[in-house]
């Protein structure tokens, strides 16, 4: 009975995590509630949209403490006490009065929650199948990418029925009772042993001594900042420039997060069988098109959706890819703190994208900065390999290099 229990374990705990995964990307909702804090408050929309800002950087910084709150604490205890952040920075964030205290509330503490439970679960299952780290990368990660569409629905009827400040007191109780409910489900995934050396990997600080550790930051870096920005400037672009209607930007948004779920559906497993380079290799020549389409192609429906829908389609295929590759290079061991410390390129490049808009570059000069990127990470692809073999991780149990 054991032993079937045993077989049956990873399933039972990919199950908790893809619940998990839905229900922090809930996060990617905050759109919906720009719109009412300032017809409530009369805060500048701008102003009011900084806060996903603080959100996305602070979700990073969550994700890199990740690691030391499960070696402290365990993921169960760990993931509960995200719940209880994530539930007392809604909660508080439905009672605020100042732009500070939304940042500090629905920014800060709702974004670090996030990101601790976002990369403790999605690493953890990486960990319980190494041998299908793509697959499992793909999944999690869709799943976190379909939270937005399911919560939408949800956090509609409640800004609907009880208006923007009790929304937020609502949609927290939802989540973090939801996130609790599924913590049995989830188990820390067995330590190495004799004979397995999937399960061994390198510690972060050899992993920082190695330059692939870097190389893969900035391909990481380079496609979140082509895919956050373009993802932050869609319905403005599309109304500004393209002269859509506000319905057609709806639709718009909608194709590009099918264009998301779909490059994670896509390049997450694609990359089990073709590789971890031809994928993002493919996701960069998608995102540098889609990218060029838009600077230099006239500018029309069908263009503007097709450049997005690319640009899209990159950005979240490489999402899962990148914690895949992180675990070929320098093995699952201690996939949650070394990915947590590269995936510190998602909120740097949000902070990027945003500050070169604002300090007068504008949209093209943030569209050739990417294209800049792109060229480097494709550099990058071709010549990176894995560390050495003469400094692989020890086989041997008890050997962590």
């Amino acid at each position: 009975m054991n032993q079937i229990s045993n077989s049956k374990r990873p399933w039972v705990v990919l199950l908790g995590t893809l619940v998990a995964q839905l229900v922090l990307g809930s996060i990617y909702t905050w759109s919906l509630f720009n719109q009412p804090l300032v017809t409530q408050f009369g805060w500048p929309l701008g102003k009011v949209a900084l806060t996903f800002a603080f959100t996305t950087v602070f979700l990073a910084l969550g994700a890199s403490a990740s690691g030391p709150l499960e070696r402290k604490f365990g993921i169960r205890k760990t993931v509960i006490g995200s719940a209880i952040l994530l539930v007392a920075g809604l909660f508080l964030a439905s009672r605020v009065s100042s732009l500070w205290q939304l940042y500090l509330t629905a920014g800060v503490m709702v974004g670090f929650a996030n990101g601790v439970s976002y990369m403790l679960t999605l690493s953890n299952m990486i960990r319980w199948m190494p041998e299908r780290k793509g697959l499992i990368s793909g999944l999690s990660i869709s799943a976190y990418g379909l939270g937005s569409f399911v919560f939408k629905y949800v956090n509609v009827a409640l800004l609907h029925e009880f208006g923007v400040s009790s929304a937020f007191a609502f949609w927290g109780i939802l989540i973090s009772v939801l996130l609790i409910g599924i913590t049995p489900l989830l188990t820390s995934a067995p330590q190495d042993t004799a004979g397995a050396p999937a399960k061994t990997g390198y510690s972060l600080r050899e992993v920082l001594r190695m330059p692939q550790a870097y190389l893969i930051f900035v391909m990481l870096f380079t496609t979140c900042m082509g895919g956050l920005y373009s993802i932050s400037i869609a319905t403005d672009v599309g109304i500004r420039l393209v002269d859509l209607t506000a319905a057609e930007a709806a639709e718009a948004v909608s194709i590009m997060a099918l264009a998301n779920i779909a490059g994670r559906l896509i390049l997450g497993p694609g990359s089990d069988h073709v590789g971890r380079k031809p994928a993002i290799a493919l996701a960069l020549v998608l995102m540098l098109s889609g990218v060029c389409l838009l600077l230099f192609a006239p500018l029309s429906k069908p263009i503007f959706l097709v450049s997005m829908a690319a640009i899209t389609f990159s950005f979240g295929g490489c999402l899962t890819v990148y914690p895949a590759m992180v675990g070929d290079y320098f093995g699952v061991k201690n996939v949650t703190q070394i990915y947590g410390l590269v995936y510190q390129g998602f909120g740097l490049s949000a902070l990027t994208g945003a500050l070169i808009g604002i300090l007068g570059g504008g949209l093209q000069g943030t569209f050739f900065a990417i294209i800049a990127l792109c060229a480097v990470s494709l550099s990058i692809v071709l010549f990176i390999r894995p560390p050495r073999p003469a400094s692989a991780p020890l086989q041997a149990a008890g050997g962590q290099a």
